[in-house]
């Protein structure tokens, strides 16, 4: 499902990679945008517009996967972008991982 289509014009920066991106704002043109879950052995996170995109300048919006094959890697990353606004926990008698998403509006607001 193509969820953008044509409704933001689509741009290619070099930032850190070459990185597709968008012309404009993440909270304002992305509303609705839906959470893309990601399926491990054992382990599901779903992932939403926060940590899909990346507003790297205040008219530019970024995708935050890379294509791994095109930046001279031979496996997949699952990167700090993805993982933000995450608590992550690896069993290591297991060999399990675990996500489970912050309470941020909790972290914010505490009062110490």
């Amino acid at each position: 499902v193509d969820y953008i289509g044509d409704s933001l014009e689509r741009r290619y920066f070099s930032l850190d990679k070459y990185q597709l991106c968008y012309i404009g704002h993440l909270f304002r043109d992305f509303r609705g945008f839906p959470t893309i879950a990601f399926h491990f052995d054992g382990a599901t996170t779903e992932l939403d517009k926060e940590n899909l995109f990346k507003q790297v300048y205040p008219d530019v919006v970024c995708l935050s996967v890379l294509n791994a094959a095109e930046n001279g890697v031979d496996h997949s990353l699952f990167g700090v972008e993805l993982q933000k606004y995450f608590y992550k926990s690896f069993n290591m008698n297991e060999m399990q991982v675990d996500f489970e998403r912050m309470n941020c509006y909790a972290i914010w607001n505490y009062n110490i």
